[in-house]
């Protein structure tokens, strides 16, 4: 990913489609440092989240914040509230995301992310 794709459109917000790009590219967190990212993350928040939203978006940005801020008992609660979400194909949507944050809280996030470590299993 190119840094350039990570810039703040016009109003401060990134698109959907960014904010997409940068929730799944995780491969480059050896790039920029947690607060780097903890900005962008906070950036995709949205103000006012839309009730029928078919996923708990702020939470799951927040259980990520969370995780860059070392606050296991944040993302724990944020888990919660995630899991408590709609169902999208039979799962909830980013729950497994958010149990791999907690399961690997001590790795590093490119790590913890993909949960593809035996640390992680």
């Amino acid at each position: 990913i190119h840094r350039n794709e990570l810039s703040l459109p016009v109003h401060g917000r990134l698109s959907e489609g960014c904010c997409r790009t940068l929730l799944k590219r995780h491969q480059w967190a050896g790039i920029f440092s947690p607060l780097a990212l903890n900005s962008h993350f906070r950036a995709a928040l949205y103000e006012n989240e839309p009730a029928e939203s078919p996923i708990r978006w702020n939470a799951y940005v927040r259980a990520t914040i969370a995780f860059l801020e070392r606050n296991r008992e944040k993302l724990a609660e944020l888990r919660e509230e995630i899991a408590k979400g709609p169902r999208l194909q039979g799962a909830v949507p980013n729950l497994d995301v958010v149990d791999r944050l907690i399961t690997c809280f001590d790795e590093p996030y490119s790590v913890a992310y993909g949960g593809k470590t035996k640390a992680c299993k």
